[in-house]
């Protein structure tokens, strides 16, 4: 099975990634829209991917600030974390809205594949991969001593951008196998009066506890 992985971003800052896990191997590329990262995917997969994670908002809530309960639920399990997860008020930029034109894309290129959100610098942590996102390529690197991460995957990396890309193409199969069961989509926040709103339908954030 084909997993994809991307962590949206400008020019020259957009992580692709495919994960073949019949393989166990993980191909990685740099691009700069979400045309190209598509284009990329659709060039690279041997056949459709049933899943893909996404390092961006996947669903919205109208609370104040708009925040969500996956939100709140990760400021407080993960609080050495806690400036990483925004409101969907507080974010800007490339993540925020070119994550969700590409659902939307995937979507049209796919119409059955499985979205997920996700969240690799918090997810680093849940996983016990080290007290410290590697930021730096020296460290991305040394990254191959992950633990279940770095043996199950042949990875090769060359920025921070890649390496988001494959944590992402990582919980795409987690949460598509069922071995990530929760899903954070279904957390509601404190003040939240009404259904979550999606760009596209049937999406997850699937989490490692």
């Amino acid at each position: 099975m084909i997993y994809l992985g991307f962590d949206p971003g400008g020019l020259k800052g957009f992580g692709v990634a495919l994960y073949d896990a019949a393989s166990h191997s993980i191909d990685c590329a740099t691009v700069s829209s979400v045309d190209e990262a598509v284009a990329w995917a659709t060039a690279e997969v041997s056949s459709a991917p049933v899943a893909a994670g996404i390092d961006t908002l996947l669903f919205w809530q109208s609370t104040p600030s708009g925040w969500r309960g996956a939100d709140e639920f990760l400021r407080s399990r993960y609080p050495e974390c806690r400036n990483s997860v925004v409101s969907a008020n507080g974010l800007y930029g490339s993540m925020s809205v070119q994550g969700a034109v590409l659902a939307g894309r995937l979507r049209q290129a796919w119409p059955s594949i499985f979205l997920t959100e996700t969240h690799p610098k918090v997810l680093w942590t849940a996983l016990g991969l080290g007290r410290r996102y590697p930021r730096g390529l020296v460290d991305q690197r040394a990254a191959v001593e992950w633990s279940e991460y770095a043996r199950v995957l042949k990875l090769n990396i060359v920025d921070d951008h890649q390496l988001d890309a494959a944590l992402s193409a990582w919980a795409a199969e987690r949460g598509h196998s069922g071995a990530w069961p929760r899903d954070l989509t279904q957390i509601p926040a404190r003040h939240q009066r009404s259904e979550n709103i999606s760009v596209v339908s049937d999406v997850r954030y699937c989490w490692p506890e």
